[in-house]
């Protein structure tokens, strides 16, 4: 198949008509498509062209407004929905697989292949997790203060754990005994503001929010890759040995991209957060505080996957979200039959069960138990 003509396109996406009309068509062609109409006429009159870059932005640019469109359109249903959706689906994959013929094709493309395919193939609607209550007041005060990166919700737990014992600062004094009253989980923002600050004399200690840009060019990893399972997007193996644990965090947004860095935050690990007034990542970077597919840590070693588990304090994902992860790297045919996960299940307020089990036969047996399971203790 070939990118289709805007002509083409024009007649797959055609309304049909109303009242007496009806099973005529008719070109209703509203703001939101008309974007992915224009982006399409400037590739078409690109399309022969034998510049390499001419294409390329094109492409690149008709990938995205179709990737835009579907999300915008992703939770709309009917029968001239239904047909638009499958084309401009269609189109943007057409669009990628002509990048990769001519071998020109970017990080942000990938991510909007894949923002057009979780969009626009419905089902799936992957399940995703949000941020665990109390630390999803990281992204709260992130969007109230215009995404101004927001105090670390490990510094604020500190806080709510350590201020009866050095002491509120006396202009904290009423709102902060009020917030230590609360458990950490039903902390409002302002709480969380509170607490921050009245623990933060020497500096709050912040956590990036990376802007989509950021995280696409420097953390994005591609799974089935041109030469490795898992690459960065200078086609190089990806490999998590630079870090001295082996392991890099990882995060899948809701679209199925897969982020990944070795940039441990102080804190990492249930560590006691030992510096004030510095800004540092962890799982929430990634996507700016908003939902994941899961998130943990993961270990590669030269573009092959090792381990993978849903270690992640921020967003506490479930068996299940870490299942659908492991299905989302068997769908793109990544080998799980060597590969161990560790599944952190929580039984209830006091007990966690760690799985170790072997990621294949987990895949296949949702419910599959390890007959060693351990057993740990929430922080907190």
């Amino acid at each position: 198949m070939a990118v289709p003509t805007y002509a083409v396109f024009k007649t797959q996406t055609r309304l049909a008509a109303k009242g007496l009309r009806q099973g005529a068509l008719r070109d209703v062609r509203g703001e939101n498509i008309k974007l992915v109409d224009n982006a399409l006429k400037a590739y078409d009159s690109v399309r022969n062209d034998n510049s390499v870059s001419k294409k390329y932005n094109a492409l690149t640019n008709l990938l995205c407004e179709c990737a835009k469109w579907l999300k915008l359109k992703r939770a709309k249903n009917g029968g001239s929905i239904v047909a638009r959706r499958t084309a401009i689906t269609t189109c943007a994959t057409e669009a990628f697989n002509e990048m990769r013929a001519i071998q020109r094709y970017a990080a942000v493309d990938f991510y909007n292949l894949n923002k057009a395919l979780a969009t626009g193939n419905q089902p799936p609607n992957y399940q995703t997790k949000a941020l665990a209550p109390g630390y999803h007041n990281e992204r709260a005060v992130y969007i109230s203060s215009n995404k101004q990166s927001p105090p670390a919700a490990a510094f604020v737990h500190e806080a709510q754990q350590e201020l009866p014992n050095v002491g509120i600062p006396n202009s904290f004094q009423a709102e902060a005994n009020v917030a230590l009253t609360k458990n950490f989980d039903a902390l409002t923002e302002q709480d969380y503001n509170v607490l921050a600050k009245a623990y933060g004399t020497a500096g709050v200690q912040k956590v990036h929010y990376s802007k989509k840009l950021e995280r696409v060019a420097h953390h994005m990893v591609i799974y089935q890759g041109d030469h490795f399972d898992f690459e960065k997007i200078d086609s190089h193996a990806f490999d998590t040995r630079s870090d001295a644990t082996g392991l890099f965090m990882y995060a899948m947004d809701e679209y199925g991209t897969l982020f990944a860095s070795n940039t441990h935050g102080h804190g990492h690990g249930g560590e006691k957060l030992k510096q004030k007034g510095e800004t540092y990542w962890n799982h929430s970077s990634f996507t700016a505080g908003k939902e994941v597919i899961c998130a943990g840590n993961i270990k590669i070693h030269n573009g092959v996957l090792q381990y993978v588990d849903n270690a992640s304090g921020h967003y506490k994902p479930t068996r299940d979200h870490l299942h659908n992860l492991l299905a989302i790297f068997a769908g793109e045919g990544i080998d799980l039959t060597t590969v161990t996960t560790l599944v952190r299940e929580r039984v209830n307020a006091q007990t966690i069960e760690i799985h170790t089990l072997n990621a294949a036969q987990f895949l296949a047996n949702a419910n599959l138990r390890d007959p060693n399971v351990q057993v740990e203790r929430p922080e907190g």
